[in-house]
C-alpha cells in the first residue's frame, strides 16, 4: 500500500511479465503511488499502498493475499509471514509445492491458488458454452467457497496441506471425466 488517508487501497492492474517477482513487487509499488495521486486529484476518498517490497512478509496480517506475482510463497518468504492465512488470486502462488508444507507446519492455512482464483475461468468457461443466465453464472462461480470449504475440512482430517486435498479433487474429477472424454477407449 502507499496511501490510506483517504480511504481503502483501490485500482490499478498490470499486464505483463517481469524477470524476477521483486521487479514487479516494485512496480506494483509504482503503480499504488500511482493510484494514490489519481484519486487524489480528482477528488475521490481512495488511498493506494503503503509498503515497501522489501518488507512486506514481515508486515502484521492476518492474509497475505499474493494477487500478482508467482512463487513469492518460498523459502525465503515463508518464515517472515506473520499471517494465519494465504488466499491470493495469482498463478503458481508457490515456488515449489515444499512451501505449501512449510506454510502447513507453520499454521498458516493456504487456498490453493488454482482454485481460489478460478472464477473468472469458471464464468468465462460457461459463457464460452452459452451459458448467459447472471443467476446461473453466480452459482457456478459460487461454488468455489464450497468446494475450498471440503478441501479443507479433508486436509484438516488428514493432518496434511489443503494441497494435497486439491490435487486429489482435481485428479478425481480428470479421472471421472477422461473416460467419457475419450468413448470409453
Amino acid at each position: 500500500m502507499h496511501d490510506t488517508r483517504l480511504g481503502p487501497a483501490t485500482g490499478g492492474t498490470r499486464m505483463t511479465s517481469y524477470e524476477t517477482p521483486v521487479d514487479g513487487l516494485v512496480d506494483a509499488m509504482r503503480l499504488a503511488e500511482g493510484m494514490t495521486s489519481k484519486w487524489a486529484s480528482v477528488g475521490m476518498r481512495f488511498g493506494g499502498s503503503v509498503v515497501s517490497a522489501a518488507r512486506m512478509w514481515d508486515v502484521e496480517v492476518d492474509v497475505y493475499a499474493p494477487c500478482a506475482v508467482g512463487a513469492t510463497l518460498n523459502p525465503d518468504t515463508i518464515p517472515r509471514l506473520t499471517c494465519s492465512i494465504v488466499a491470493g488470486s495469482a498463478n503458481n502462488q508457490l515456488l515449489s509445492e515444499a512451501d505449501a508444507e512449510a506454510l502447513h507446519e507453520r499454521g498458516i492455512l493456504y487456498a490453493p491458488d488454482y482454485v481460489i482464483n478460478a472464477g473468472g475461468a469458471v464464468a468465462f468457461g460457461n459463457i464460452h458454452q452459452g451459458e448467459r443466465d447472471p443467476a446461473r453464472l453466480r452459482a457456478r462461480v459460487e461454488r468455489i467457497g464450497s468446494a475450498l470449504r471440503e478441501m479443507f475440512e479433508e486436509a484438516a482430517a488428514a493432518g496434511e496441506s489443503p494441497l494435497h486435498a486439491a490435487h486429489r479433487h482435481a485428479q478425481g474429477f480428470l479421472a471421472r471425466h477422461a473416460a467419457s472424454a475419450s468413448g470409453g477407449r
